[in-house]
């Protein structure tokens, strides 16, 4: 594909320039969120359609959708790079054999991403327990810095990294268990 580089890099540099303190700036500013909401007073108008426990939490999720977006560029390169290494003599196979494009991903797409799937999802799940904006992360540096509090502030580092450890522990089981699901119905 013509341009693949510039588009990596198009997804990736949200990465780079809102990484850290920077992010913490641009959220506390407001660019991390949509005001299209506030400038055209959608709320209100939306509410006429949607009842208001509904039009809240969607709304909330939508102005957040910066922030999903900023943070996705790793995932994104893993997901391109995944896709771009299946042989293209797979799907010619399978397009040979009559495989319907429904099949095609399921028996070839899907199986030949699952550690790219892996590996995205590990990264997600250090990503977001690590973040700035992190209450724990926040709490454990107030209880270090201010008040100079080390030992209980370790304490409370090595279990915050006994329960990151043990989410990624269930996270890999649940992904031997799919895999060896895939493999039985090989």
């Amino acid at each position: 594909m013509r341009g693949r580089l510039f588009f990596r890099g198009v997804y990736f540099l949200p990465v780079i320039v809102a990484s850290g303190n920077s992010l913490k700036r641009l959220t506390e500013q407001g660019a991390a969120t949509l005001p299209i909401f506030k400038q055209y007073d959608l709320y209100t108008i939306m509410l006429n359609y949607i009842p208001e426990q509904l039009l809240t939490p969607l709304l909330t999720m939508m102005d957040s959708l910066m922030i999903v977006m900023w943070g996705s560029g790793v995932q994104i390169i893993i997901f391109m790079a995944g896709l771009q290494s299946i042989p293209v003599s797979l799907y010619e196979a399978a397009k040979c054999d009559g495989a319907t494009p429904w099949e095609v991903f399921w028996k070839i797409t899907f199986p030949m991403m699952m550690p790219m799937i892996l590996v995205s999802t590990l990264f997600t799940i250090v990503d977001s327990f690590t973040k700035v904006d992190n209450q724990m992360i926040k709490y454990n540096w107030t209880l270090m810095f201010n008040k100079l509090s080390f030992g209980y502030a370790s304490a409370i580092g090595w279990i915050y990294f006994a329960f990151v450890f043990l989410v990624i522990f269930i996270v890999l089981f649940m992904f031997r268990n799919t895999s060896a699901l895939a493999q039985e119905r090989r």
